[in-house]
């Protein structure tokens, strides 16, 4: 199982007023194959399931689960 932090690079605005802040601590995301968060739709499902649990719900923000939105580090 590979683990990663991510943190977003920008401020990302969200339904209901709601955004995902910069600065925000890394959120850790666990993944049961070695491909990086974003590379497979079925990693972007469990990045958005754990965002979610953490209060960030990014159903119609898909778009903004990409490299050019959050830094990924690989612990």
């Amino acid at each position: 199982m590979a683990t990663f932090m991510i943190t977003p690079k920008h401020t990302i605005p969200l339904s209901g007023g709601n955004r995902m802040e910069k600065g925000i601590p890394p959120i850790i995301i666990p993944l049961p194959y070695n491909m990086k968060p974003f590379e497979s739709p079925s990693n972007k499902a469990k990045v958005m399931e754990i965002l979610e649990r953490n209060g960030y719900d990014f159903k119609g923000f898909e778009s903004y689960l990409s490299n050019g939105h959050f830094t990924v580090t690989k612990m």
